[in-house]
């Protein structure tokens, strides 16, 4: 095997790496928190503090791409409202809530995603895709919903912050394949901001 093929292999494989170590994150960050909620820091004060001290340090990189954001400052500034949406309010609901509901709901931002594509990004969804959507929105109210009453009576705060979560994730994956190739730094900091 040659070391051309060997860096090829592991290009390929970085995406992949990254979303798993970012869902496994994502999967586990409500114990941490509620291990301090119960010691007394309250859910947004954590989130408050885990996104500052990552994003003070960022600050003076984001200094020469000034430019870049003034060109599209309504963009940019779509995607810190919907980022930190997301982020606060799936906090919260992991903290509040039910955590496997909390997450079902969420992860039904794939949904939200390709419904905002369609209509902001005038992306085109084959037969297939749309069998897809309904399964994946048949699955999750089968899942969700008790024999014993009606899906909205069985919802509560945290299940409503969840939906809201994954619908304004689905909406900032738009904003961010909507500005394109800005620098990644740029949409970084902007999500960060958001939260803050």
């Amino acid at each position: 095997m040659n070391s051309g093929s060997a860096t090829n292999d592991r290009v390929k494989y970085l995406p992949v790496l990254s979303l798993l170590i970012a869902a496994t994150l994502w999967g586990v960050i409500w114990y941490p928190l509620r291990l301090l909620g119960d010691a007394g820091l309250s859910g947004l004060w954590s989130t408050l503090i885990i996104y500052a001290v990552v994003l003070v340090p960022c600050l003076p990189w984001l200094v020469p791409h000034l430019p870049i954001i003034r060109k599209m400052p309504g963009n940019i500034c779509l995607l810190a409202i919907f980022a930190g949406w997301c982020n606060v309010s799936f906090i919260l609901a992991l903290l509040d809530g039910n955590v496997v509901r909390v997450v079902l709901l969420f992860y039904l931002s794939p949904v939200w995603t390709v419904l905002l594509g369609c209509f902001f990004l005038d992306e085109k969804l084959n037969r297939r895709s749309w069998l897809v959507l309904g399964l994946a929105m048949t699955g999750s109210l089968i899942i969700l919903w008790p024999e014993e009453m009606g899906i909205w009576s069985s919802l509560d705060w945290a299940d409503l912050l969840a939906i809201s979560s994954g619908m304004a994730f689905a909406a900032s994956n738009v904003m961010i394949r909507k500005t394109g190739d800005i620098p990644i730094l740029i949409k970084m900091t902007a999500t960060w901001t958001g939260v803050i």
